[in-house]
């Protein structure tokens, strides 16, 4: 757990979402190792999952901050290189809503996970 500014607790957004996004995959029976993926390339550029499937990818990246900036997705790019199609991703935080984030990319809210 992590303490916010104002001192109360707010659970870390990385394994919860994670957790979120492997049981909806286990719900459905299919296999989070077949779909998820952790992206890191010889540069260190990172996402945090990539959901691959064959119509594309879709790159999530998951942010403990309120207010994540718009350098949130900057990495979302690298994929590109690869023949697979790169659908529009998520950033996963504590927005309130689902808002655009860039033409690439849209802010997620964590409680809406699993929806």
């Amino acid at each position: 757990m992590n303490s916010g500014a104002n001192g109360n607790f707010r659970p870390n957004a990385h394994p919860i979402a994670i957790l979120v996004a492997m049981c909806y995959f286990y719900a459905y029976n299919m296999d989070p190792k077949e779909y998820l993926f952790y992206y890191r390339d010889k540069d260190k550029k990172e996402i945090d999952l990539l959901y691959v499937k064959p119509d594309g990818i879709y790159p999530i990246e998951i942010k403990k901050s309120i207010a994540p900036g718009k350098k949130s997705a900057k990495n979302f790019r690298v994929l590109e290189k690869y023949k697979a199609p790169l659908h529009p991703g998520i950033v996963i935080d504590s927005c309130r809503d689902i808002m655009p984030l860039n033409e690439t990319a849209y802010f997620y809210p964590l409680y809406r996970l699993g929806e």
